[in-house]
């Protein structure tokens, strides 16, 4: 779904922070601290409260007095990782999706620690394919997806207003309506509404975790809140759900 609308600088501030995303991705690796590098690791794992393992997960290993992160990395398909090369200390490892978080403090004393952290909710991380349909998707009523569609066309348009009285009649209908809660950001945006757009945007990430334009809507609106980190990490996992959506 490409939104053609006149958000200019929306889509630059969205490109400009993408691509610091890729580039955070891409140099996230271990970092010295002091003068040389412990053979230490850090193994583990990362998964929902009921078991399933939560894959392209953000993990970061930070000092606890400073919030420096020490290394960087992303869990494989079985929700595992690996960071190596950790200086002997006690840390606060982190693992992100988008806006849900788990952390715990793991003392690295030795050559292997292991750690396991759980994130809420039910579908984080269990994305696959960008066709995908996920389950969120499948629970919305054909009236209210007729709806949307209504809404999606008129917004495409620049007819807002016929897009929200469309997104309303959605909405009532299916409240945990992910796409419709983005398109109703995105036209939150353009009113400047930032608050408003980053609760639709945040309620839609958590409602389907394999949404990758959610993330990057969402992304965006942080980005112009001005926060920054915040923004990076949500644009994280919409590249990694949706390469080229924005």
């Amino acid at each position: 779904m490409n939104y053609r609308v006149p958000f200019l600088s929306l889509l630059l501030c969205v490109g400009v922070v993408l691509a610091a995303a890729q580039d955070n991705r891409r140099f996230a690796s271990p970092l010295r601290h002091g003068i040389g590098i412990a053979n230490y690791s850090l193994r583990g794992s990362v998964s929902t409260f009921a078991n399933h393992p939560v894959r392209d997960a953000r993990v970061e290993i930070r000092a606890l007095n400073s919030g420096e992160p020490m290394a960087s990395g992303y869990t494989l398909p079985n929700g595992s990782f690996e960071l190596p090369n950790v200086p002997r200390g006690i840390y606060e490892v982190v693992a992100t999706v988008g806006i849900l978080e788990a952390r715990e403090r793991v003392d690295i004393d030795r050559p292997e620690i292991s750690v396991h952290l759980r994130l809420p909710g039910e579908g984080a991380g269990q994305t696959s394919g960008r066709a995908t349909v996920s389950v969120s998707q499948l629970k919305v009523p054909e009236k209210a997806r007729k709806f949307f569609a209504k809404a999606e066309e008129a917004f495409q348009k620049q007819k807002f207003d016929q897009s929200r009285q469309h997104l309303e009649k959605a909405l009532q209908l299916f409240p945990a309506y992910a796409q419709a809660l983005t398109l109703r950001g995105l036209l939150q945006l353009q009113d400047n509404n930032l608050d408003q757009a980053r609760t639709d945007l945040e309620e839609a990430v958590k409602i389907d975790y394999g949404y990758g334009l959610g993330y990057v809507v969402l992304g965006a609106t942080y980005n112009l809140m001005k926060r920054y980190d915040d923004s990076v990490r949500v644009l994280e996992r919409g590249i990694v759900l949706s390469p080229a959506s924005w």
